[in-house]
């Protein structure tokens, strides 16, 4: 029997497809001012030509199929800090943006560009629902693949199914994240040097590593939970652990 993160992961999956379908049977014009006239527009260097019938036929289903998905995510990360809301929130303006096929600032040149452009915005997506299916008997691998321009990785955390426990930012690598609810502990493990914060329950005391207490932060505030800086300098595995 399929679950409720199996139905996600497939359902997200179509709207993926339904999406490169429709990018299939669009055109991507450019946009030059004319030089002979004294007026300059201010536009994207690329936008959406005008749908065709057919077009509109795929807009209107993919967007009812996005809207009834996107309602149940919401449902799933409820819970989660301000800042995972925040960028998934981003990310559910930018898909219905391009269902719409509104403007678009970093819109490519090339329908095959513009295909990647769009899965790679998606992938926090589906990483976050692989967040879930990975949880199990107390415990959850977090797997961190969500890039930034930077080159640095933020740790979207997701609530791990009520154990309130993550990572809210991390300012390097984190190569993986394996936290023990039952034996209050969670492994990391970093590819470079990292500054993170930590989010955990206000009801979990001495949040510490290797015997130091961890520094309370103040740059994150959720009710119920305080959050703690954890600084990494090389590459290597730290066990923070929790009474």
């Amino acid at each position: 029997m399929k679950s409720q993160i199996d139905y996600l992961s497939e359902a997200l999956d179509q709207i993926k497809q339904g999406m490169f379908e429709l990018i299939d049977n669009s055109r991507i014009l450019r946009f030059k001012n004319d030089p002979s006239s004294d007026v300059v527009f201010i536009s994207p260097e690329f936008y959406w030509d005008g749908p065709t019938a057919k077009e509109q036929q795929i807009q209107i289903e993919l967007r009812r199929k996005y809207l009834e998905w996107i309602e149940i995510f919401k449902m799933i990360i409820e819970n989660a800090p301000d800042n995972v809301k925040s960028k998934m929130s981003e990310i559910d303006s930018f898909i219905l943006n391009w269902i719409d096929k509104g403007i678009e600032w970093g819109l490519p040149g090339t329908l095959q560009e513009a295909k990647t452009r769009f899965e790679e915005a998606i992938n926090p997506l589906f990483d976050t629902l692989k967040l879930y299916r990975n949880t199990e008997n107390g415990s959850i691998i977090l797997p961190f693949q969500f890039s930034k321009p930077d080159d640095t990785r933020e740790a979207f955390f997701i609530p791990n199914m009520g154990a309130g426990i993550g990572i809210v930012s991390s300012s390097g690598w984190l190569d993986n994240i394996y936290l023990q609810k039952v034996k209050k502990e969670m492994a990391i493990t970093a590819g470079n040097a990292t500054a993170l914060v930590i989010r955990m329950p206000k009801v979990c005391s001495g949040v510490a590593t290797d015997g130091v207490l961890l520094k309370k932060t103040s740059s994150f505030n959720q009710e119920g939970y305080d959050f703690y800086e954890l600084n990494i300098d090389a590459p290597e595995s730290i066990i923070v652990y929790w009474k």
